[in-house]
């Protein structure tokens, strides 16, 4: 058995930085669908459609976000995980620019929501393959990893912790951005200073590049190559050895995704329905988004100690039982209770949201380990990521009740809790020998 030392933390810290620009592309999106989007590209007459259509162009990025795992997974399986960050991260800061000098709907009538969908499209492209490759490169740096199972010493869930962190990286740092033009006042915001952080975004795309060319792949990719247990047929390995394993991780994925979007998504417009303004709106998120990241480091760590599927049940079953409460204290519309509300629940989705990156990746086998891992995960972006906002616009719109999208969030975190209780955990000796084996 080869075994590869392990390189310490800086691709870690590299996967994490780059991802992170990457989330800050993504989430920028998400809230503009919701702030911005509707008057500048998706005109109707009517504000209620006009949102439904602008953050539905959010969800079709989640869409193809499958397409992305299968056609970057092949690409990570094969050539190495690395080289397919870097593709993601140079299509990510190329949509992003294309957003930016997008003329509105008045200028250039249909053009404008055809390109942006277009640009939104490419995006979904590059996150699908983002997310796996950056979680392999942080969690096969860890000891047991790394050394193909010859250390006993566990830090998977510290180490997958951090590009679990990028996420919450970059929806504050979007939402800081969105704070700062959203200052100029509601008619700068919608007439020009929108576009400012997408050009930010798609700058600063060349340093999540630079970034990762200066990082060695993966440890336990090039141990595999070295004993040639690569597979040829990476999207077939994926199906014949982890389909069980691809839908229990999408049902898995399916809760915490949908607690996630409803509320930095469809938040931000209830929000603004129940008295708090933009800014602080921006500000909520960007606190809780503050929370998120410190907790999950924590949280990472102590999966570690706890197991990594027990802290994903008690994240799960902690957001279903405090989200009537975090509905309650939202409602209310004061700012002090509304951000109270959130930073609590950062703290209680952590503890599913850190320990997702190595409880993932340990279900699947190590061949087509960024396929199987990125299909499964982008398969159940749609359920969680895709739906969401788009499901609780819709029923807050027709029905005017915030509970009736309460019981849509508990539904699925029922369903994932479920889904967790079933997905095996696989040590990487075991899974290199069932690897050669095949």
């Amino acid at each position: 058995m080869t075994i590869v030392k392990n390189r310490g933390g800086r691709p870690v810290i590299a996967a994490t930085i780059g991802t992170s620009l990457e989330w800050y592309d993504y989430f920028l999106y998400g809230s503009m669908a919701v702030i911005v989007f509707p008057a500048v590209f998706f005109p109707s007459g009517d504000p209620l459609i006009s949102t439904l259509v602008s953050v539905s162009t959010f969800g079709l990025g989640f869409l193809v976000r499958p397409l992305g795992a299968f056609v970057f997974g092949r690409i990570g399986d094969r050539l190495g995980r690395r080289d397919a960050l870097m593709y993601t991260m140079v299509l990510m800061g190329v949509a992003t620019l294309a957003i930016a000098l997008t003329p509105g709907f008045n200028d250039i009538g249909i053009w404008a929501p055809i390109v942006v969908i277009i640009a939104r499209l490419l995006q979904g492209l590059s996150a699908g393959g983002e997310w796996g490759g950056a979680v392999l490169m942080s969690v096969e740096q860890s000891p047991n990893e790394a050394s193909l199972g010859a250390q006993k010493t566990e830090k998977a869930g510290f180490f997958g912790s951090f590009v679990q962190a990028a996420s919450p990286i970059g929806l504050m740092l979007s939402n800081a951005a969105i704070l700062g033009v959203s200052l100029l006042g509601p008619e700068a915001l919608t007439a020009w200073a929108w576009r400012v952080p997408f050009f930010i975004g798609g700058l600063i795309a060349i340093v999540g590049i630079i970034i990762r060319l200066s990082v060695q792949e993966s440890a336990v990719f090039e141990a595999m190559r070295n004993q040639d247990a690569l597979s040829s047929t990476p999207i077939a390995s994926a199906f014949r050895h982890d389909l069980g394993a691809m839908i229990l991780v999408a049902l898995t994925y399916m809760g915490v995704g949908t607690i996630f979007y409803v509320a930095v998504i469809f938040g931000q417009s209830y929000g603004k329905g129940v008295g708090l303004t933009q800014p602080e709106m921006s500000l909520i998120i960007v606190a809780f988004a503050f929370a998120m990241l410190v907790a999950s480091i924590i949280a990472g760590a102590h999966s570690d100690r706890i197991g990594h599927k027990r802290s994903m049940l008690i994240g799960l079953a902690g957001c279903a039982l405090y989200a009537p409460l975090w509905i309650l204290m939202f409602s209310s519309g004061a700012f002090a209770l509304s951000l109270l509300s959130f930073v609590i629940l950062a703290v209680i989705f952590s503890y599913c949201w850190a320990p997702m990156a190595a409880f993932f990746a340990r279900a699947m086998s190590t061949a087509s380990r960024y396929s199987s891992l990125s299909i499964g995960y982008q398969m159940g972006s749609i359920l969680g990521g895709a739906l969401p906002p788009i499901i609780a616009v819709w029923m807050f719109g027709t029905t005017g009740s915030i509970w009736a999208i309460l019981g849509y969030i508990v539904l699925t975190l029922i369903i994932s809790l479920l889904a967790a209780t079933r997905l095996t955990q696989h040590t990487v000796k075991v899974r290199v020998a069932v690897s050669e084996a095949s």
